[in-house]
């Protein structure tokens, strides 16, 4: 007789933990042939019982490794009807207990709906509970602990509760190090290990105290080695978990180290599917709107797969609103609106509505641009950058100028063609405001840059850096940055890491931190 399972978020928990048997005892007394048939019955019965009771273990077998996929693809249904499975006909498989953490991270991270982390608030311990009592003899079992750990760090980071996010960032780097430690050869360390490594090197400087307080080791240099040793791995399990270590490896290039198109090498190298791949997709369209490629992010997101079965990502139409802006096209207020409809948080809210204002300004329907300014201060949250900035913005009795406006989205999008169209009527001297000269000059810098004229772009830059590092605006600390690019590019590090400095030390301006951030990434690339 089967042992009684019961499946709950995930974890089978055992209703029934006595034996119980019906031996057929009249059967012994019709014939003695019949004793030996019924002892080895019992036998067989008591030995996968026994079986079904025995320690858990670890099979990353190739129904898990489906239902892995499944999950990155954004499949959440699919990929949960595996693993039911998968637990009915091997109840202590403990890789399928953790696999189910990517549901929660990835409904959550991507959906963002409040009631639905309420809902979900305490998987984290159900399943931590059951993969405490896995063999602490195999590298899974830390592994698991630390995957988990580390996904909630990223949900309460995600919802803002940044003490909770910690205390499990915390848990999970210090499963990661002792695993290291055990089991040295196991790969898959290297990739959260990597992630945590890297993150703690871009920790600013005033708060080294509380790194070094917490025992945090790490570089942005040695993670991006532990990833990228992963990616290079050739045994036998070198398939397992890829896709998130590809995710990590393109953020790493790309924000990391400012490096975005050895993320887009890589990705077009290795033929990586994003059309079927949703999570893959998300990063590579990401990257390409965070590095003036508007075209390119469309391109991706026009050509999902549209099939039923996938989850509902609201942040995909938020993109799609983006890179219509950036080209001006008034597609954007159509996906800006589903963004609004769709999303379940107050995350980006500001920002859209920001957006859409903006666009309608450029257009010259001021009309428009007042509605959408105003529902910019009624609704959302300011705890993003971008909606911090955008709440700003709606602040302002006044607008940015209509045609540096232009200039500005038409840069964001890459269209650098259109953009030197509109900014070459202009000179400097017709923009009265000192902060509309500063951009002016920022963005001939970002144009000549953008189109290979490098003597031209440092030239501006520099006059940027020179007029604007003691004010508030970005377009400065900025231009510092960029110049230390074009310096490191053509070999010249000594001036690369100046400027790098020099962003660094400009304080009290927009984009503060993250600016530092890029510019610490960058010299640490250069140690």
């Amino acid at each position: 007789m089967r042992a009684s399972y019961s499946l709950q978020k995930g974890a089978y928990i055992l209703l029934n933990n006595k034996l119980k048997m019906c031996i057929p005892v009249k059967a012994f007394y019709f014939c003695a042939m019949f004793k030996k048939a019924a002892l080895l019955a019992i036998f067989f019965c008591l030995f996968f019982t026994l079986r079904s009771l025995a320690g858990y273990y670890y099979d990353f077998n190739t129904r898990c490794q489906s239902a892995y996929q499944a999950y990155t693809s954004f499949k959440i249904a699919e990929a949960n009807k595996l693993l039911e499975a998968e637990l009915k006909d091997h109840p202590n498989n403990l890789i399928a207990i953790y696999l189910y953490s990517y549901d929660d991270v990835f409904t959550l991270l991507f959906r963002g709906d409040p009631a639905e982390l309420k809902r979900r608030r305490n998987n984290l311990s159900i399943r931590m509970n059951v993969l405490d009592k896995g063999d602490k003899n195999s590298p899974w079992y830390a592994y698991t602990k630390a995957t988990l750990y580390f996904h909630w760090a990223a949900i309460n980071i995600r919802f803002n509760d940044m003490t909770t996010g910690a205390n499990l960032f915390r848990k999970s780097y210090n499963n990661l190090k002792e695993n290291q430690s055990k089991f040295p050869n196991f790969k898959q360390n290297d990739i959260l290990l990597g992630v945590a490594e890297g993150m703690i090197g871009t920790i600013p400087n005033n708060y080294k105290w509380m790194v070094n307080l917490l025992g945090f080791k790490g570089s942005v240099k040695s993670g991006n080695t532990r990833i990228i040793n992963y990616l290079n791995n050739t045994g036998s399990d070198a398939q397992l978990l890829k896709e998130e270590a590809i995710v990590y490896y393109c953020y790493f290039k790309s924000i990391l180290y400012s490096e975005p198109k050895l993320a887009f090498e890589y990705l077009d190298a290795n033929k990586i599917d994003v059309r079927n791949n949703y999570l893959l997709a998300f990063t590579k369209a990401n990257i390409a709107l965070n590095n003036n490629k508007s075209a390119l992010a469309q391109n991706i997101l026009n050509n999902l797969n549209k099939d039923n079965g996938y989850m509902e990502v609201p942040a995909f139409n938020f993109e799609m609103g983006q890179a219509a802006l950036f080209s001006l096209d008034d597609d954007c207020i159509r996906y800006f609106n589903r963004f609004l409809n769709s999303t379940k948080n107050n995350y980006f809210i500001k920002e859209t509505y920001q957006k859409m204002s903006q666009y309608y300004w450029v257009m010259g329907n001021k009309t428009k641009a007042d509605e959408y300014k105003n529902y910019c201060l009624q609704y959302g949250s300011a705890i993003t950058d971008g909606d911090k900035q955008a709440l700003r913005y709606a602040k302002s009795s006044s607008y940015p100028d209509a045609t540096l406006l232009k200039i500005h989205l038409l840069c964001d999008g890459g269209n650098y063609l259109k953009a030197n169209t509109v900014i070459s009527k202009y000179k400097k001297t017709d923009f009265l405001k000192e902060a509309d000269q500063l951009e002016f000059t920022y963005r001939n810098a970002q144009i000549y840059n953008a189109l290979g004229q490098k003597n031209l772009a440092i030239a501006f830059y520099e006059e940027t850096v020179k007029t604007g590092a003691e004010r508030t605006e970005h377009y400065a600390a900025r231009a510092a940055l960029e110049l230390g690019n074009i310096y490191e590019d053509q070999g010249q590090k000594a001036t690369a890491i100046k400027w790098y400095h020099t962003c660094m030390d400009m304080k009290n301006h927009d984009y503060e931190n993250s600016l530092e951030q890029k510019a610490k990434a960058a010299l640490n690339r250069l140690k």
